[in-house]
């Protein structure tokens, strides 16, 4: 019984001790094989020397293999500014020089783990296998945009940081542990997406799906608004896109009186599926342009993308 993995010593229990030497029987009761199992379960390693334990027990696993032996969440590993290719190094299975910039770049790997957009991570698993960094003039309009999305969250730069989106390519490529981390990453979401996604339909070149989810600054650089070149800053919760004609709502459903004030704590609920109760801002009047937007936009032939959130601490909206 000693000695094997928690996933395993799980499976024991729940399929009542199958790999006993010949001639040994354990049986638990059902309370007591709950109690037990309960008892796995808080003990899991949350803590950063405890989940460095663990892969020094298991080896060099895959990221996978090591969230399903051990019980733990993707979220998990990267709480406290840590990340998967930081407990590989701290429990021996990487022995090379640690480049630059690698804790805040790997750092920035955990701002992806909202991403479940299946086009965008079956874009990003044939990059992130490349040895050389990818050229942005080779990639269609759609694709450079999603490239930016995920570059601008990783990354989070000032302004100036970076003068082109290739410069920000080279500098992902620069920390190949980082790029085999991101595809390991990436496999882990990929069986994490639980919603149908539907075609976002504003334009061909905004790589959106609907229900899926994203942050506010993913959302504007997916329209061409900004990018690693030009980081976003937009306090207002909304944007008019000209190009597209289209108004960009974000909108929080649950507003605290910790966060929000009296005048921004906006009522805004679906009425039925079609149908959705949005406030505008109180400076925006009925009678004026604005507000005639909002009322006729299908008359005028406006579009309207609602990005929402159920409180603040879900940082990622969802279309």
């Amino acid at each position: 019984m000693l000695g094997r993995s928690r996933r395993e010593l799980i499976d024991d229990i729940e399929q009542g001790f199958p790999y006993l030497p010949a001639g040994c029987h354990l049986q638990l009761d059902p309370v007591a094989a709950d109690i037990v199992l309960d008892n796995l379960q808080h003990a899991l390693p949350y803590n950063w020397r405890q989940r460095v334990q663990e892969l020094q027990m298991l080896g060099d696993v895959s990221l996978q293999e090591y969230l399903s032996e051990t019980g733990l969440d993707i979220q998990d590993i990267y709480r406290n500014n840590h990340y998967w290719t930081k407990v590989r190094r701290a429990a021996g299975c990487l022995h090379n020089t640690i480049i630059e910039g690698e804790a805040r770049d790997g750092r920035g790997l955990g701002r992806l783990l909202h991403v479940d957009d299946l086009e965008r991570l079956e874009f990003l698993k044939s990059l992130s296998n490349a040895k050389h960094p990818p050229k942005i003039k080779g990639l269609a309009e759609r694709n450079q945009r999603q490239f930016e999305m995920v570059l601008l969250t990783i990354f989070n730069p000032n302004k100036g940081e970076f003068e082109t989106l290739q410069d920000a390519i080279h500098a992902l490529w620069r920390h190949p542990d980082l790029l085999f981390e991101l595809a390991k990453i990436l496999d882990v979401l990929d069986d994490q997406i639980i919603h149908d996604h539907k075609p976002f339909d504003v334009h061909e070149s905004i790589p959106l799906l609907n229900h899926a989810h994203y942050s506010r600054d993913e959302v504007l650089s997916a329209f061409g608004v900004s990018g690693v070149t030009e980081p976003p800053y937009i306090r207002e919760g909304v944007y008019w896109h000209e190009p597209t004609q289209t108004d960009i709502f974000f909108i929080t459903l649950k507003k605290s009186e910790k966060d929000f004030s009296p005048t921004t704590r906006y009522r805004d609920y679906a009425i039925s599926e079609t149908l959705f109760h949005w406030e505008s801002q109180a400076t925006t009047t009925v009678g004026g342009m604005v507000g005639q937007r909002y009322i006729n936009h299908r008359k005028q032939g406006t579009k309207i993308a609602l990005f929402i959130r159920p409180e603040k601490t879900d940082a990622n909206g969802r279309t």
